[in-house]
């Protein structure tokens, strides 16, 4: 049975947990300052206000404050972005 669809709305507040896989590690050598990065500008597009953030070997927490709804569409981009490789000859 699928969750029910999270509520999102401006001013909402959010604390987000995402584990690696079988509790797995998430970030090797430097992906921990990879993703720092990256959530900083999925803060920017997303409009979140990041008040507090822990990232661990397996997994990270955030609590997020919304300007609008866009949790569920940030977080596709950050999860997204900062796993990407980074090409050379860019």
């Amino acid at each position: 049975m699928a969750r029910s669809s999270r509520i999102e709305y401006a001013g909402g507040r959010c604390h987000v947990i995402n584990r690696g896989n079988y509790r797995g590690n998430l970030f090797s050598e430097g992906g921990a300052e990879a993703f720092e990065r990256v959530l900083g500008e999925a803060a920017t597009k997303s409009g979140w206000r990041v008040h507090a953030y822990v990232v661990m070997q397996n997994h990270f927490h955030l609590a997020l404050e919304l300007t609008e709804p866009s949790l569920s569409r940030g977080m596709q981009w950050l999860q997204g972005s900062w796993v990407r490789p980074v090409d050379p000859w860019q």
